[in-house]
């Protein structure tokens, strides 16, 4: 049975171990993916991870940033929330 087409899906701290497990998954399944990730310091020392996968879009910013958040949602179908903070 074919699973329905979603189009878009934002993945928040998409460049994290699980998040960017996850968005490789969701890219070999064919989904369009947005990963929104602030490249905490601690973490990735404020740059981007060379395991961040080129097929995905990647947004530099902070989930609490509200006008930033409205502007990445809005035309997602399909949201997974792996931020933290």
């Amino acid at each position: 049975m074919p699973r329905a087409r979603i189009g878009k899906v934002l993945v928040t701290g998409g460049l994290g171990f699980i998040g960017s497990w996850t968005v490789d998954k969701l890219i070999e399944r064919d989904y369009e993916v947005v990963v929104l990730d602030n490249l905490t310091y601690q973490v990735h020392r404020g740059t981007m991870p060379k395991y961040a996968n080129p097929k995905a879009k990647h947004i530099m910013g902070d989930i609490r940033d509200r006008e930033l958040l409205k502007e990445t949602i809005k035309d997602a179908e399909g949201i997974i929330h792996l931020a933290h903070r």
